[in-house]
């Protein structure tokens, strides 16, 4: 009781001392959208997808293990008539500590340990649930791995949390974590369309997606149910269930299971893409932290990749000139910070789009597309990138060049 005490006076001290990090951030570090420019009517997905670090695209044996994924993945994209960009982003933590990212993009600090979490809540400012309700949106959290009571939602601003016990998952439990992510977006998608058949109007969402099926010890993984409509059902599986939970970790070799654990995550937001072509959306796939040591190994960096995906062009135009690449492949070093990264979706979602979207073609879906990059293929590897100004042109550029307008 005393060390309790003692941590809450220091907390309470340190969010009024000048060298507090979350106590000097600008009380409205984001930005809110410009009066001067349209706010867009796109369904806003961020994904954080648990433990996806930059090893998973650096480390040929991880690598290998979710190269058919990613490339169902991007085969989605491009049928879906999406375009895709890539980068990395340095976390605010290593290993654990989800929250810590989750806090960080939604506010526009960097929130580096509990300490800081604590003096955050501890005054008001503008959050990105705050910004998309500003333009119209309803903010939603779909997080299955909540248990208990959040009352920091109120704080990031969200209008409805569908948590475990609102989700009611009522299929075979795949571990600790219980709910396959498949069924949580399912069942999210279920619940949303009757809300909105009973009011009658579907207004733009933003929507964060704390995932958990990769959650350490990665196993045992969902299996994936093409058949989208029975993931809701009483049976959302047959047999491969049984066979899946048996499948424990191996505690002393967890490189395998974490790659199928991010196969499985890939697979399933794939579906969905393809569940959803034709709807607009703007869906940003985000590594929250690295997989602990056990996977990372020594000396990994606190690099994680996003992934943004969308079926609108000025978007991934913006983000490209933020550094970007383009495809599911990102590379270099990162970008910036997780915190920097609302910002740059607020300003790439009010860019003017050059065309209209009823105007996309086939060509569209290639933005972002490119061969995928293995590790150590350097700048020698080449793809293909649609020209902004020309959908039917094309032209051969190295993966550390971004498409320019001529």
């Amino acid at each position: 009781m005393t060390e309790t005490w003692a941590r809450q006076l220091r907390i309470l001290g340190n969010s009024w001392s000048t060298t507090s990090t979350t106590r000097n951030a600008p009380e409205n570090t984001l930005p809110n959208w410009s009066p001067q420019l349209r706010v867009p009517n796109d369904d806003v997905f961020v994904i954080f997808l648990e433990s996806y670090g930059a090893v998973a695209l650096r480390r040929p044996e991880l690598t290998a293990g979710t190269r058919a994924s990613r490339l169902g993945l991007q085969n989605a994209i491009q049928r879906s008539g999406r375009g895709v960009v890539s980068a990395y982003l340095a976390s605010p933590t290593f290993g654990s500590g989800s929250w810590l990212a989750h806090a960080s993009l939604l506010t526009g600090v960097s929130v580096r340990d509990g300490d800081e979490y604590a003096q955050l809540l501890l005054r008001k400012r503008r959050t990105l649930g705050d910004v998309f309700r500003n333009g119209g949106y309803r903010a939603l959290a779909l997080m299955p791995g909540l248990r208990q009571s959040w009352p920091e939602g109120e704080f990031f601003g969200f209008d409805r949390i569908y948590d475990a016990k609102a989700l009611d998952y009522r299929g075979p439990e795949f571990g600790w974590w219980r709910i396959p992510d498949q069924y949580s977006l399912s069942q999210f998608d279920r619940l949303e369309a009757a809300r909105s058949s009973a009011k009658g109007t579907v207004p733009p969402r933003f929507i964060l997606f704390p995932t958990i099926s990769s959650h350490m010890p990665f196993r045992p993984t969902p299996p994936y149910q093409p058949d989208w409509a029975r993931m809701t059902t009483s049976s959302p599986y047959g047999a491969e269930a049984a066979a899946a939970i048996a499948r424990g970790p191996e505690w002393t070799n967890l490189g395998p299971s974490y790659a199928d654990s991010l196969a499985y995550a890939q697979r399933s937001i794939a579906g969905y893409l393809e569940q959803h072509r034709g709807r607009p959306l703007l869906m940003v796939i985000l590594g929250d932290h690295q997989p602990p040591a056990a996977v990372s190994g020594e000396g990994a960096s606190w690099d994680v990749p996003v992934h943004v995906i969308a079926d609108r062009r000025a978007p991934l135009e913006a983000l490209l000139r933020h550094g970007f690449v383009a495809g599911l492949a990102p590379v270099g070093a990162a970008r910036g910070g997780m915190h920097e990264l609302g910002g740059w979706l607020i300003d790439a979602l009010q860019r003017p789009s050059t065309e209209d979207r009823a105007e996309r073609t086939t060509e569209h879906s290639g933005l972002g597309q490119r061969d995928e990059q293995q590790p150590g293929d350097g700048a020698s590897k080449v793809g293909v990138v649609v020209d902004t100004t020309d959908r039917i042109a094309r032209r051969v550029v190295g993966v550390g060049e971004v498409a320019k307008r001529e």
